[in-house]
C-alpha cells in the first residue's frame, strides 16, 4: 500500500516550484524545490551558504552532509542532489538570478559559479539573509523565512512542513514499489531527514495504514 492522503508527488512539486518563479523569482521557486525534493526546513533554507552548494571550482556538489552549524549535530543528514536533472537546473536558475540582479556577486572569477561563497544561497527581495535567530533555548526561530513563505501562497495548504511530509511519502512510495522492505526504507529515510524513528514512526503509520499491523517487528529490528 502507498502513502495516502494530500502530499505532492515530485511532478506536481516540480511544477508548484516553476509557478512560484513565474509568480516572483527562482529563489523563491528553489526554495519550493528544496523543501519538497531535498527535504529542506525553514533553519536550513535560512543558513544554507553558497559554499555549501557549490565548490570553489563552480561545481555543484551532488550530495553533501547538512553541516554542524546549521544541524547542530555532529553527523548531519545527507543530502542528495545527483549530478544532472531538476534539482542541477533549478540551483543554476538561481545563481543566473542572482548574478543577473546582482546579489551576492563576485566578478570575473569564475569561482563559486561567481557568487560569493560567504553568503547565504537563498536570499530576500532586497539581496539579503533572511533574518533569523535564537531562543532563550538556543534553537533557531526562521520567523522571517516563515513569513516570507506565507506570503508567497504556494498553493492552499501548501507550506514548507508539507512539502516535507511529501518527500518523506515519495521516498516511501517509490522504494516501495522499488521492491525495497520497509525496514530498509526506514533506515533510509533516517539518514535523509535526520529524523528518529519515534518520530518517522507516526509519520509513516499515518499515511500507510499496512505498516500499522507489523510496526512493533519493524521498529524493535532497527
Amino acid at each position: 500500500m502507498a502513502f495516502v492522503g494530500k502530499h505532492k508527488t515530485p511532478k506536481q512539486i516540480k511544477l508548484l516550484a516553476q509557478q512560484q518563479a513565474n509568480r516572483t523569482n527562482w529563489i523563491d521557486g528553489a526554495m519550493v524545490s528544496f523543501s519538497g525534493l531535498l527535504y529542506f526546513n525553514l533553519i536550513e533554507l535560512s543558513l544554507i551558504s553558497v559554499s555549501d552548494l557549490i565548490t570553489k571550482k563552480g561545481r555543484i556538489n551532488k550530495s553533501f552532509v547538512m553541516p554542524q552549524y546549521i544541524s547542530g549535530k555532529e553527523k548531519g543528514r545527507l543530502v542528495n542532489i545527483g549530478s544532472k536533472g531538476f534539482l542541477i537546473d533549478v540551483i543554476h536558475h538561481v545563481i543566473d538570478y542572482r548574478i543577473t540582479n546582482g546579489l551576492g556577486v563576485i566578478k570575473n572569477t569564475g569561482m563559486y559559479c561567481n557568487l560569493d561563497p560567504e553568503t547565504e544561497f537563498f536570499l530576500n527581495g532586497k539581496g539579503e539573509p533572511f533574518n533569523i535567530k535564537k531562543n532563550a533555548s538556543n534553537n533557531y526561530q526562521p520567523q522571517a523565512l516563515r513569513r516570507h513563505i506565507k506570503n508567497l501562497n504556494i498553493g492552499e495548504g501548501i507550506d514548507i512542513r508539507s512539502l516535507n511530509e511529501s518527500f518523506i511519502a515519495n521516498v516511501w512510495n517509490a522504494s516501495r514499489n522499488a521492491g525495497v522492505g520497509d525496514v530498509d526504507i526506514l533506515k533510509s529515510l533516517q539518514k535523509l531527514t535526520g529524523l528518529s524513528t519515534n518520530t518517522l514512526r507516526p509519520k509513516v503509520i499515518r499515511r500507510d495504514k499496512s505498516v500499522l499491523e507489523t510496526v512493533k517487528d519493524l521498529y524493535a529490528n532497527l
